[in-house]
């Protein structure tokens, strides 16, 4: 028969986001990474407002495309292997994973945008 979990264990469990929500907001904030970027150099293009604004458009489309392809089988894979290890209590792996990818996320962010901060 299996132990009763604690009042506390059960609300650090119910505070900790899924994995879908953790997968979906990294998502996101790598296709805002990526916008970002692609705004950057296609604005210092010698082309007109609209045609900057398709590409703009079609870059987005890409990237998203790209993240559903690609990006997806692996983090499906990651999160098979994450799973298997995830025996128990393992509310605390799951969310450690998750801190360094939007730590990663943070730094290319700081890197990207903000080049001359130090």
């Amino acid at each position: 028969m299996p132990a009763k979990k604690s009042h506390v264990a059960k609300a650090a469990n119910k505070a900790v986001p899924t994995r879908r929500t953790l997968v979906l907001l990294e998502t996101g904030l790598l296709l805002g990474l990526s916008e970002g970027i692609m705004t950057d150099i296609i604005t210092h293009l010698t082309l007109s407002p609209y045609l900057k604004a398709l590409l703009l458009m079609v870059g987005v489309i890409g990237v998203f495309a790209f993240a559903l392809r690609i990006i997806e089988p692996v983090i499906r894979g990651s999160l098979k292997m994450i799973s298997k290890l995830d025996t128990g209590g393992g509310a605390l792996l799951r969310i450690g994973v998750h801190l360094v990818i939007l730590f990663l996320i943070f730094a290319a962010y700081v890197r990207v945008f903000f080049p001359t901060l130090r």
